[in-house]
């Protein structure tokens, strides 16, 4: 009997000048059927190399041998454990292996089980062994190393970054005073997000729709994006790599929906991912950002109605995708009505979006489309009040950066703060402008100054709309 695996690299495999390659050697002695041969490979490889060559595919029995269900894995991984503990010398609780099949098919993409789930096994069998060994003199314990579930989250986390408990463990308090300590201005809006959280704690583990669908609504410059990276840092303990953004406004024709998906077969760059499943790829868990979705062309905005419904969805491949460990959010700048406040004495009452701003958003997004979304999020303008708060913010990290670089400490009269935000407050652009025009008016010349000069204190005063520093 003789096994080949990857048989499709026997395809071209040794032809040269004129020589015959190892397919048209073995077509021969197959079809007299003097020798036994199994051969394996991808589903890929297959439609790849061996489909096109109908004398060779003729000559075998096509066995498709798909992926195993998470109670099959299960079995096969208990047998596998035995061999697991007496290579490595520990011991595999029952709930170690089950981690192992239910958390593998849940958090790590592009492999299948049993594969993945054994390759938990092994690693954290192999990192607890590692961790009993000592280096100081003293008595060996007879007692192995035991491998729990608290291993295999430790090893997804280590190799594969993946928290195995950010929906779980998600603390809708904790996140809500986190965005009430850096976004400014937008209570009511805080409110409503902390509401659609607390329900993700009743979603079932098997769920295949997304942890929730936010649509924040508002004018441009008022925290729409900034509140998106916010809760991705809550609920994946502050990294910046469980966050996508994906500009909508650069989707504005059909055809450009291959550069989120892919392209179709046939297309340049088919055999690389879009953007959204390039994401998804990478990271098993996420928040993604689909910024500006009103400037999509309707058919990509069309493409996600079964994602927000079903949590499922192909890429131009045709690999299937499941989102149910995904938050997306969605902004939208175009919008004449808001939310109203909150009916009655509670203060945790969420504000409700009026029919105006509904058919506000009607203008831009299906109607269909807007009934998936878990919650629409209106941002309100931003007021004088707020914008002194953010440049009390800007001011303490300038005269950080002031006293980190040039050792100078920078002072700042109430009075001038006073005039500073009434010469920065922007038209129509949000603390975006705010910011740029402060930069412009005060950080710039401030750092021209110190360079002609290096003192120790530097007073900060406005006069006929410049700003003049003393020493």
């Amino acid at each position: 009997m003789l096994f080949v695996d990857e048989i499709h690299l026997i395809m071209g495999a040794g032809a040269s000048q004129g020589a015959l390659d190892v397919a048209n050697i073995l077509k021969p002695a197959l079809a007299r059927d003097t020798i036994r041969c199994i051969g394996a490979t991808t589903t890929d490889e297959f439609e790849r190399h061996i489909k096109p060559d109908a004398a060779l595919l003729r000559r075998f029995q096509v066995l498709h041998v798909s992926e195993p269900s998470p109670e099959e894995a299960l079995e096969m991984c208990r047998a596998w454990a035995r061999r697991i503990e007496a290579a490595q010398q520990v011991v595999i609780d029952d709930d170690a292996i089950e981690a192992s099949v239910t958390l593998g098919a849940q958090l790590i993409v592009g492999r299948a089980l049993p594969d993945k789930a054994i390759d938990l096994l092994e690693n954290a069998a192999v990192f607890a062994k590692i961790s009993s060994i000592s280096f100081q003199a003293v008595a060996p314990t007879k007692d192995p190393p035991r491998i729990g579930r608290a291993h295999i989250e430790s090893v997804l986390f280590e190799q594969y970054g993946v928290s195995a408990r950010a929906a779980e463990a998600l603390d809708a308090a904790t996140i809500e005073s986190e965005l009430r300590r850096e976004l400014v201005g937008q209570d009511d809006a805080i409110v409503a997000i902390r509401s659609t959280l607390e329900r993700i704690h009743l979603r079932s583990p098997e769920a295949t729709r997304p942890l929730a669908v936010l649509l924040f609504v508002g004018p441009t410059g008022v925290g729409k994006t900034f509140a998106a990276e916010l809760l991705s840092r809550a609920m994946f303990e502050h990294s910046a790599q469980h966050f996508a953004r994906i500009n909508m406004s650069e989707l504005k024709e059909h055809h450009e929906l291959a550069r989120l998906i892919g392209a179709p077969p046939g297309f340049i760059g088919h055999d690389r991912p879009g953007a959204l499943f390039e994401f998804t790829e990478r990271h098993p868990q996420g928040v993604i950002l689909l910024d500006e979705m009103e400037k999509a062309h309707p058919a990509i905005q069309d493409y996600f109605l079964q994602i927000f419904d079903k949590g499922e969805a192909a890429d131009s491949r045709g690999r299937k995708v499941t989102f149910g460990r995904y938050m997306f959010v969605l902004t939208c700048n175009r919008i004449r009505s808001g939310a109203v406040a909150p009916i009655g004495f509670s203060a945790n009452t969420p504000p409700t979006v009026t029919p105006a701003a509904v058919d506000d958003l009607a203008v831009h997004f299906r109607r269909e489309f807007l009934a998936r979304m878990d919650n629409i999020v209106t941002f309100r303008p931003l007021e004088r009040p707020d914008y002194a708060r953010i440049l009390d913010r800007q001011l303490s990290r300038l005269t950080a950066e002031v006293a980190s670089r040039t050792g100078a400490r920078l002072e700042v009269p109430q009075a001038a703060c006073e005039r500073l935000v009434d010469l920065c407050m922007p038209g129509q652009e949000g603390v975006r402008g705010f910011v740029r025009q402060l930069e412009q008016l005060l950080a710039v010349p401030l750092y021209a100054f110190l360079s002609e000069k290096l003192v120790p204190t530097v007073s900060v005063d406005v006069a006929d709309d410049h700003v003049i520093f003393a020493t």
